[in-house]
Order: C-alpha cells, then structure tokens, then sequence
C-alpha cells in the first residue's frame, strides 16, 4: 500500500500494482485518474494555462506600443518574469501527474513505466493515437498520459483488445440465474467503462484512414441492445410482450422495466413448478432430469442418484424418490424378520405364513422346497412339464436306434470287402 496526500487534511491509501491482467491494469489506470481528480491536477492545470496566456496578451498589447514610457517598461518586465513562472507551472503540474503513476506501481515496474514515458513522449517522431507518424516530441502532458496508458494495457492484453471487448459485450455475455437486474446493469455499465482503455487497430501505424475506433464507450441505445441480448429468452418475451415494437433508448427506464418482468416470469415460474409439485411430473432441480453428454468426447453419464447422499452420510438409494413411489410394508416380515420388510407387501411375502410359520418348510417334515415362482407352478405347467419329458425320451430313444442301424451296416461293409480279397488271391 502506498499513502498519497490528497489534501492537508486527507490521505489516502492505495493499493500497488505488481502483476495482473487486463483488469488489473485498466483498474490501476483508473486509480490512478481518481488521484489526479482528487488532486485537481487538470484543474489547476487549466488555471496556470489560462493566466499564462492573459499575460502573454497583456505583454504583446504593451509591447506593440510605439511609445514606451518608464512605467510600461517596468510592467513589460514584471510580465516576463510573471509569465516565465506560469510556464514553469503547468509543466510542473503535468509531471506531478506521471510521477503519481509511478509511485502506484512496484519497483520492478518503475524502469518499465520510464521507458514507456521516455518512448512516447521525449522521443523526437512518434505515431498519434490515429496511426499516422508525426514528427517532433509530444511532451509529458495530460494528452499524451492516454499513449503511455494504451503501451502498458498492450504489455498485458493484444492490439485488438477493443474490438475483442465489443464483441464479447454484444455476443457472449448472458445472465444466470443467481444474477440480478440490477446486478447485470452494473456489470455492463463497469465493461462499457473499460473500452476507452483497451488498445485497437486504429492505434497501429498505417492503419486505413476509414477504419473506425473501436475503443469508444457505446452509446446508451446501443447499451440497451446489449442488455435485451443478454437477457433470458423467458424475460425477453415478457418485456416485449407488455411493450410490442418498442425501441428502448433510456437505461433507466428499462431498468425498471425489466425488474418488473423478471419479478413476474418470477412468479410464473414458481406456479408453474408448484402445480408439476401437486402432478407428481419432475420439475427442474428435483434430480430428475435426463442427463445429458457435455461433448461429443465425454464419458455417457451416469443415472442420478437418490435418497441420502455422502452429504447425509447415509446409503444412496437408485431409482426415483421415496415420495414418488408407493412405500412397501409386510407386517409378518415386520415382526419376525425386520430387515426385509419393506421389500414387499404383506399380501406378497414368500416367507412367513399367517400363524408365524416359515413357509420354506412343509407342515409333515417333508423336504425343504425352494420358494420361487417355478415351485409354486399349476397343474396345467405340470402338465405340459411332463408331456415334454415323454416325447423328450421318445426322440432319444428313436436317435439311439438310427445310430444302432449305422453301426451294423458298417460292419457288414467291412466284412463283404474282407471276403472279396480273399477269394482274388
């Protein structure tokens, strides 16, 4: 922090910039003109200008007199020593402004500021702000502290930084939903601020003469465009729908505007999602939604988890919330094996029996049977079962006797050519 002296009476503290982006930077400049207002440097600038010039009038009236008496002679020499201290002043003035700068700045940057003020301004030939080359020096004044700006915003950020910025506020910027009104006003009126800061390609030597600066503020109706732009595509209806074919030019008024639609597609929102509440449909933020791939690239996601969560501390449980789906309770299970109980209903339970027997058991001691659906099958399936298994040992029975039949005419294959040999020798 350094301390600078606004008044006799009242200092201040700022903060010293060492490194940062273009914000950073566009924020130290703008401290930097807060302390030139506090100081009325430009102001006392102005006062040491314009005295200075009233005593040039007054000593060029008196010295174009062809008669000179003894008191003009005086005064024509009291004003050349007048007018040499007012031209000290001003300069004087104009240097305090760049060594304030210096002082907001870390000692690894002040050689950098000073060769950035050495360059722009103490160097003979120089390109002006309208990229033409010009001849002689600009001098350390007020005018040439915007030269020396633009050269320390480009060591952070690129020559078409305006134009990038216009492109960003008109294109890009959107409003969330945790954003305000009154919020997104703010915020765009602190970005429209900025341009006037940024370098553009008007700024570069040999530029066309037609080409336009980019690093004006826009204007208030051109903020306006900006703002519906950025505007949700719910609140935008609504403002056109109560205004129609209008063409808003005050910031305030659509401002106001504004804050009573957001308030109503507000409370829209909030009946429309109460009455999906009472429906039973999903409403957005209830972890119901279909998830969706972020890219082309991303893994497939994964299906939304309910219930307790690691937040909770408690198990997760999949499928859809307790309070969308009919709860389950088995009283038997209930009272004689809790953990399983809300599993199914009392009318379903394969366990227990009404009187507390386990149904797994036969009531004569028989052997144990399983108790899932195909055990506990009809007669008409019992039926069919056993139909099955006959033609089953019928086409068995029919395979074995075709392959009984292949093997005996082999043999007797064998044995005739056996004779035939036999009989040739």
């Amino acid at each position: 922090m350094v301390k600078i002296s606004v008044s006799e009476a009242v200092s201040k503290y700022f903060k010293v910039f060492k490194e940062g982006d273009t914000k950073d930077v566009v924020n130290l400049i703008q401290r930097h003109e807060s302390i030139l207002s506090d100081k009325k440097l430009r102001a006392k600038y102005s006062t040491y200008a314009g005295l200075l010039s009233e005593k040039k009038t007054e000593f060029d009236a008196l010295k174009a007199k062809s008669k000179k008496s003894s008191e003009d002679l005086e005064e024509l020499a009291s004003l050349r020593t007048a007018s040499k201290e007012y031209r000290v002043q001003p300069t004087a003035v104009q240097d305090e402004a760049f060594d304030y700068f210096e002082k907001l700045l870390d000692q690894t940057l002040v050689p950098v500021w000073r060769d950035i003020v050495v360059e722009q301004c103490d160097t003979d030939g120089y390109v002006d702000l309208n990229g033409c080359r010009q001849t002689g020096k600009r001098g350390r004044t007020f005018s040439s502290l915007q030269a020396c700006y633009l050269q320390v915003v480009l060591s952070v950020s690129t020559q078409d930084a305006a134009e990038r910025h216009k492109r960003y506020l008109s294109t890009t910027v959107k409003k969330a939903d945790n954003v305000t009104i009154v919020q997104l006003f703010a915020r765009l009126i602190i970005l429209n601020e900025m341009t006037k800061y940024l370098p553009c390609l008007k700024h570069v030597e040999g530029s066309p003469a037609d080409l336009p600066k980019m690093n004006v503020p826009v204007t208030e109706l051109e903020m306006c465009t900006n703002v519906i732009a950025s505007l949700p595509l719910s609140i935008a209806t609504g403002y056109y729908a109560q205004k129609g074919m209008h063409f808003p030019t005050k910031l305030t008024q659509l401002k106001e505007d504004l804050i009573r639609v957001a308030a109503s597609v507000q409370r829209h929102d909030k009946m429309i999602a109460d009455i999906r509440a009472k429906a039973g449909i999903p409403t957005k933020g209830s972890g119901q939604e279909k998830a969706k791939m972020s890219g082309p690239n991303k893994p497939i996601p994964k299906k939304a988890r309910y219930g307790k969560s690691k937040e909770s501390k408690g198990p997760p449980n999949e499928g859809p919330p307790s309070k969308y789906r009919t709860p389950k309770l088995c009283q038997l299970c209930a009272k004689h094996s809790p953990g399983c109980k809300n599993s199914h209903n009392t009318a379903q339970c394969r366990k227990w029996n009404a009187d507390g027997t386990d149904k797994r058991r036969s009531a004569h001691r028989g052997p144990t049977r399983n108790t899932n659906t195909h055990s506990c099958a009809d007669e008409d399936t019992k039926a069919v079962f056993a139909q099955m298994r006959k033609k089953i040992k019928a086409l068995k029975k029919m395979t074995f006797k075709k392959s009984r039949k292949k093997k005996s005419r082999k043999r007797y294959y064998d044995s005739s050519d056996d004779s035939d040999s036999s009989d040739d020798e």
